[in-house]
């Protein structure tokens, strides 16, 4: 015994000491597979290959090659075909070279070599001329196996996994291995009758406001402008919220018991050494001892069992760290035994462990294979409404989408258990959700909520997937109503920061209050920090604040802005970022850096970027900047900047505002026939669209100038031109569409023409309308009364005339009359007093004006 305890304590230590043995990686990459009859191996990693490969008549081949990686290392070793029987690596070539020798599966197995140049990858394809046809397992009769083993009932659950165990009589049972056994015998409404209870009120639920009354809408509140705006707004992409299919998790928890009977011989304490370790979860010891035990004993009767569980602990560890080398292991070890013990209970377990793995891993060709092969095998089993989920997920990964519809329409008619009928049903919108075919995957989900309601609490993606169809396809009102009735039913679920930040764009887009708005992309910020759609409601909440920061705190905010665009893990985020920074700056009234920063994106990213949004927001901050620059008179600037753009971005944009502040420009500077054909165009095109879709939208995207504005402009060109019948016409054309500043210059535009006309009681009419209009504006007066007073002198309305010239009179004490007005009103002073006789008196006006206007 004491010998027995000594060998014991030479393992553990051999086993801590291998433990510490690093492990490194390659850059060359290799992959094996079977591609139809072939078995087909590459390496990529190197642009210039250099190996070597050598057949030799054994039916071996050696073949020298750059050092690959481990995992590349794991799939050669574990490798099982029909073609190749065994590898072995050699990592002591030439050059830090490894040579890898296959063993053939016979003579007639030939290998063929080649390069491609783009991508640079190294190929060895294996293939024979013949077909081999690979036989069906056939069922194994009861029959003695060394050691006698069997499975043993276990007591957990009726119908489990039994535990291996040598020393006992071996006997096939008539049963499929977790299947929909594993669901109790409650009934599905019993299940999901308190469903609700399992979602607690947090979140974003609010005890205060159970009906989301905060988030909702009436159809009177819904403005048609706001959402004509949104057209050309971004909207990111959020995930699907798409169910999983962990059925493999499901099945390898439903576990053997392994037991070794003791026996006095080192092998069988040995054996029992692994499976003590694996049992206390020691598994870098275990993989250490399991890998020299089955290197000392090349055969063992205790082989099934050790290799059993060495796949178990890689299944663990690739479910905990998700690493590929883990998962590449125990689907090796799964298909060696598959093969190697093709009589064992464990067979069917672990077929389909080996076909979950692999749609697990998104494997899905092979996937497909294996769930196909194991339907045939077993066509009475239990386990066939999860083969068919798996079969439309495969479908469904492989971008077959009707083949995925079709099987789960099959499922939904005929089933073994009715919950996984009613799945079926669940998933089909999810099938539509993911192919972008948004309207049948609303009436997917709208089929399966209406059929089965008690399951919307069970499905959260029914809800959720619905509410963002919905959204795709503009159904805006259906899609806000929707996402409430998500975080109704599932208010702390992880996607409710993605629901919450959509309802904020919702509202936006059907033109509720700023105020709710923004109380819902602050909540979702709030509620849900870590949820990446609360970074895009940040990123709302900051572009909009940009109007009122100042130039430390805009900084600071752009700076986060980008920030939460690096850490983002959603698609166009950094185009969605772009697009809303220039959205804030274009609110500040910077619109050249807003221009700037759209302009420059859109360089880098020309097939990337949404053309639509970027030219709408660039083309706008052009008109912006020309409206602020013919507004301040700098006509100028405002001719040189839209020169700069106009073969551009504004060529051939058909927008009219940029038009409009162009002819006005013109006007400015007094270029009067190329403002007068401007504004003639301008004013077609006006009457053309009136009315119609184009005018609405044009009235969101644009300045858009008014009829009456443009045909003012008209007038005013034309008096300018002394063209008095063309001023006159267009006078006569507006109807009701100025405000009260270009009202007022309608006036004195026709007030001008008729004293150009000598109509001079219209004009003084429309003066009179004019004073009226600017009654408690003093400094506008004095003009409009000197003009009074000259068509009254010229009236012989003396009294009229002496009125005005003494209200300007008043006026001047006041210091509101310029010096050519009060110039002005000093001459038609003398006129009117030599009208009256008093030339003494008009001769002391005159002096008076010479005195104080000489010049």
């Amino acid at each position: 015994m004491g010998r027995i305890q000594d060998e014991f304590k030479k393992l553990i230590v051999l086993a801590l000491l291998l433990l510490t043995t690093p492990a490194f990686g390659q850059a060359v990459v290799g992959k094996i597979k079977r591609v139809g009859d072939a078995t087909h191996l590459e390496f990529e990693g190197r642009k210039n290959w250099n190996y070597e490969i050598k057949k030799d008549k054994s039916g071996t081949v050696e073949f020298t090659v750059p050092a690959f990686d481990e995992l590349t290392e794991v799939n050669l070793r574990t490798w099982a075909g029909p073609y190749i029987k065994s590898v072995k690596i050699d990592k002591t070539g030439p050059d830090n070279k490894y040579i890898v020798n296959f063993n053939l599966a016979n003579e007639s197995v030939e290998v063929f070599d080649y390069l491609t140049d783009d991508p640079s990858r190294l190929i060895l394809d294996f293939y024979k001329q013949a077909v081999v046809k690979k036989e069906t397992p056939k069922k194994v009769a009861e029959k003695e196996l060394p050691e006698k083993q069997v499975y043993k009932k276990m007591t957990k659950s009726k119908d489990s996994i039994k535990p291996l165990k040598y020393g006992a009589r071996y006997k096939k049972l008539d049963r499929s291995p977790a299947g929909g056994e594993l669901l109790d015998d409650s009934s599905a409404e019993e299940k999901f009758t308190a469903a609700e209870d399992q979602y607690p009120k947090r979140g974003v639920f609010d005890a205060g406001d159970p009906d989301y009354s905060r988030f909702r809408l009436k159809n009177y509140q819904i403005k048609e402008e706001a959402i004509i705006a949104s057209d050309q707004n971004i909207y990111l992409k959020f995930p699907l919220l798409i169910l999983p299919f962990e059925r493999f998790k499901e099945v390898f928890k439903d576990k053997p018991e392994y037991e070794i009977t003791e026996k006095d011989s080192k092998q069988n304490e040995e054996a029992r050494l692994v499976v003590t370790l694996y049992q206390r979860e020691r598994y870098g010891a275990f993989m250490k001892v399991y890998n020299y035990y089955i290197k000392k004993y090349k055969e063992s009767p205790y082989d099934e069992i050790l290799h059993n569980l060495a796949a178990e602990m890689h299944v663990e560890r690739y479910l905990e760290t998700k690493d590929p080398i883990d998962l590449s292991r125990f689907q090796a070890i799964y298909k060696m035994l598959n093969e190697k013990f093709s009589n064992s209970q464990l067979l069917e377990r672990n077929r389909l462990l080996l076909a979950y793995s692999s749609l697990m891993a998104k494997q899905t060709t092979e996937a497909l294979q294996l769930i196909e092969l194991y339907q045939r095998q077993y066509p009475k089993t239990k386990e066939m409404d999860y083969l068919k989920l798996a079969n439309a997920e495969a479908y469904t990964l492989l971008r077959k989408p009707k083949d995925a519809l079709k099987v789960l329409t099959k499922l939904e008619k005929n089933n073994l258990d009715k919950v996984r009928g009613i799945e079926a049903s669940y998933r089909m919108g999810d099938v539509h959700a993911i192919f972008s075919k948004h309207k049948l995957a609303r009436k997917a989900y709208a089929k399966a909520m209406s059929a089965h309601p008690e399951f919307k609490k069970i499905f959260p993606n029914a809800s959720y997937n619905l509410a963002e169809s919905e959204f795709w396809t503009q159904e805006y009102k259906k899609s806000l109503n929707s996402y409430i009735e998500f975080l109704r039913i599932f208010p702390n679920h992880e996607y409710g920061g993605y629901a919450i930040t959509r309802i904020g764009e919702l509202l936006e887009i059907l033109g509720a209050d700023q105020r709710q708005i923004m109380g819902a992309f602050i909540e979702g910020y709030f509620r849900y920090p870590q949820n990446p759609g609360s970074g895009v409601a940040r990123v709302r909440m900051l572009s909009q604040g940009l109007r009122s920061m100042k130039e430390k705190e805009k900084n600071l905010a752009l700076k986060e802005i980008n920030e939460i665009k690096d850490k983002s893990p959603l698609k166009r985020m950094d185009e969605f970022v772009s697009l809303m920074i220039s959205e804030g700056l274009s609110k500040r009234g910077e619109y050249r850096e807003a221009l700037s920063g759209l302009i420059s994106y859109y360089q880098k990213n020309p097939t990337k970027a949404d053309i639509k949004a970027f030219k709408g927001r660039i083309l706008r901050n052009v008109a912006s900047v020309l409206k602020k620059e013919t507004e301040g008179e700098n006509f100028i600037e405002a001719l040189n900047f839209y020169e700069k753009y106009n073969k551009t971005w504004l060529k051939k944009s058909d927008r009219i505002d940029a038009e409009f502040y162009k002819s006005l420009a013109y006007e400015q500077a007094g270029v009067f026939d190329e403002a007068s054909e401007g504004y003639g165009k301008l004013l077609k095109k006006l009457r053309k669209i009136s009315g119609t879709k184009e005018e609405k939208q044009r009235k969101v995207y644009e300045y858009l100038p008014r009829r009456d504005q443009v045909a003012l402009r008209l007038s005013a060109v034309a008096f300018e031109q002394k063209k008095y019948q063309k001023a006159y016409r267009n006078l006569a054309s507006i109807s009701n569409g100025l405000d009260q500043e270009q009202e007022i210059e309608k006036v004195k535009i026709s007030a001008g023409v008729a004293i150009a006309t000598g109509d001079n009681i219209k004009a003084v009419s429309y003066l009179n309308k004019l004073v009226n209009s600017w009654e408690g504006k003093p400094e506008l007066l004095a003009e409009p009364y000197l003009k009074l007073g000259q068509l009254y002198l010229g009236l012989k309305r003396l009294e009229d005339t002496d009125r005005a010239i003494t209200y300007i009179e008043n006026l001047k004490n006041n210091n509101t009359v310029s010096d050519d007005t009060w110039a002005d009103t000093l001459e038609l002073k003398a006129k009117f007093q030599i009208a009256r006789g008093q030339k003494l008196a008009a001769v002391q006006t005159y002096v008076k004006l010479l005195d104080g206007f000489e010049n």
